[in-house]
């Protein structure tokens, strides 16, 4: 019995039981490897699930963990459970963003804060620029961000200077007429504004430099002060309500000009012949109340006055 021979039928089969035994523990060993279970921080939350299947991305489905497709997941959901240990999960945000006069479009984004919203969005925001809400706010579901846009520069504009008027009396010209001495000319300047405009709108102008390029010429008017009486007449003055320095007469044409003086005290007005009346006896003309306040108180209610026609 010291001698037995192993038939080579058996050797085979004793090979290939051992190399089954083999497989069987390194089979065992993957399957105790990938139990257990994955760390998974999602979005700030932590929690624990169980391995399932071969893969992170098995044992996340095997949870019933709803994943949207642009969802940043590390490691990848292809890589073996055997392999993983915790999950990491960043979501995206949906967020609409309103610049400038632009129309308002949707962005799905990682970022928590709406600072990194825009930059993931490559949107550039300036120190001028106003954001709503805040750069450092918090991004919550339907966030909405508007960006306006507010720039500041400076600009020169060139205005003309209007000509002063000067008026001097001449006693050779009839009263109530006017001539050109010297026509005058007028003059240029340069302004400086800051501007700001938001959105394009301008929303603040202030002027910061005026910087005289031309100056203006002194317009030179003669205004006569010759008196030329047409026809005189006497009689009573009252007043009434209507447009100032005008008067009302029977007769003479619209337009005409009566020096009417006040009989008792000598003060006189010029004024226009603008209306008909008055119709009462004795009285020659109705003034304005104005001109009856230049050479008697309303109070008086009729005067004596002399009424003189003047020439054009």
């Amino acid at each position: 019995m010291g001698n037995e021979r192993i038939l080579p039928g058996v050797n085979v089969l004793l090979v290939f039981l051992a190399l089954l035994s083999v497989a069987m523990n390194v089979d065992a060993k993957k399957k105790k490897e990938a139990a257990g279970t994955l760390k998974l921080f999602d979005d700030g939350l932590f929690f624990s699930v169980e391995k399932n299947g071969e893969t992170v991305g098995e044992s996340l489905a095997a949870a019933k963990l709803a994943l949207a497709e642009d969802d940043l997941v590390v490691p990848q959901s292809d890589m073996p459970n055997a392999a993983a240990d915790s999950v990491f999960i960043e979501r995206r945000r949906g967020v609409e963003i309103r610049v400038g006069t632009e129309a308002p479009r949707e962005y799905r984004v990682l970022g928590t804060e709406v600072g990194e919203a825009l930059e993931e969005a490559g949107i550039s925001v300036s120190a001028l620029d106003k954001v709503s809400p805040a750069l450092g706010a918090t991004i919550y579901p339907e966030t909405r961000i508007i960006v306006n846009r507010v720039l500041e520069k400076t600009i020169e504009t060139e205005e003309p200077i209007p000509a002063p008027v000067k008026y001097i009396s001449d006693p050779d010209l009839p009263l109530g007429r006017e001539e050109v001495e010297k026509p005058g000319k007028e003059g240029r300047k340069l302004l400086t504004f800051f501007v700001r405009t938001e959105n394009g709108k301008e929303i603040m102008r202030r002027k910061t430099a005026e910087k005289v390029l031309e100056e203006a010429e002194t317009r030179v008017i003669k205004r006569g002060t010759k008196v030329l009486v047409v026809a005189t007449e006497t009689g009573m003055a009252s007043w009434y309500r209507t447009d100032p320095m005008t008067t009302a007469h029977k007769t003479l044409p619209f337009g005409t000009r009566l020096r009417v003086t006040n009989l008792s005290n000598g003060k006189s007005t010029i004024v226009k012949v603008a209306d008909r009346g008055p119709y009462l006896p004795g009285r020659v003309v109705d003034l304005s109340t104005d001109a009856f306040s230049e050479i008697a108180p309303l109070g008086a209610g009729v005067i004596s006055v002399k009424v003189e026609q003047l020439g054009q």
